[in-house]
């Protein structure tokens, strides 16, 4: 809860000294997430779990900066649903919801634009889907509550204050602690595993 009060305090203070500018605008940002969980680890411990692609939404509020024709900034502050279905079970599936705060470095060229920049979230829930039900699991299956991630993305400016996007966010910080073994079954230590992966399609407005 702290972590979460003290990202919401940074997006208003970002807010109110944006707001000194003339060439900053607020809006609101949402679209669908396709997401899952990857693991690198050597032996594979995915290969007892293997994780498919999911769908989520995101929703955020949005402060925009213009430095220049060819350059701005974003920050956005908002929830996003990230999560993986197992492929060997077909009905089961994980779903996180993440408070996150991102900022972007954006190139602007006429009405399209290429984007990057970090986002770090928060995981304020997270649920067990089995036949569709969604239930709070009895002990946390996913352990870190602070992800870190990598944002890319392209989109274009479908009028002067509605844009779409397509982004690609990779984290860095492994989301579950796990028992790896060894090829003959022997444990060989606790490791973080399964990184979020996270394809977004959004609709940016700017209300004033």
């Amino acid at each position: 809860m702290k972590k979460l009060v003290l990202l919401i305090a940074l997006t208003v203070c970002f807010s109110i000294i944006y707001a000194q500018d003339k060439k900053v605008n607020f809006g609101l940002v949402a679209g669908m997430n396709y997401s899952t969980m990857t693991n690198k680890s050597k032996p594979l411990v995915s290969s007892r779990l293997p994780l498919n692609w999911t769908y989520g939404f995101h929703l955020g509020m949005l402060v925009q900066k213009k430095v220049n024709a060819n350059f701005s900034t974003n920050t956005v502050l908002g929830i996003s649903q990230k999560g993986a279905k197992s492929s060997i079970l077909k009905n089961v599936g994980f779903e996180n919801t993440y408070v996150n705060l991102a900022t972007h470095a954006r190139l602007d060229h006429k009405r399209f634009f290429a984007e990057i920049g970090p986002e770090i979230g928060y995981l304020a829930d997270q649920r067990i889907i089995n036949d569709g039900k969604r239930t709070k699991p009895v002990f946390p299956v996913f352990d870190r509550k602070i992800d870190f991630l990598a944002n890319l993305g392209i989109g274009a400016w479908v009028t002067k204050t509605t844009s779409v996007s397509l982004r690609v966010s990779k984290g860095f910080l492994g989301t579950s602690e796990v028992t790896s073994t060894d090829e003959s079954g022997t444990d060989i230590g606790q490791d973080w595993k399964y990184k979020n992966l996270n394809l977004q399609v959004a609709i940016a407005q700017l209300l004033f």
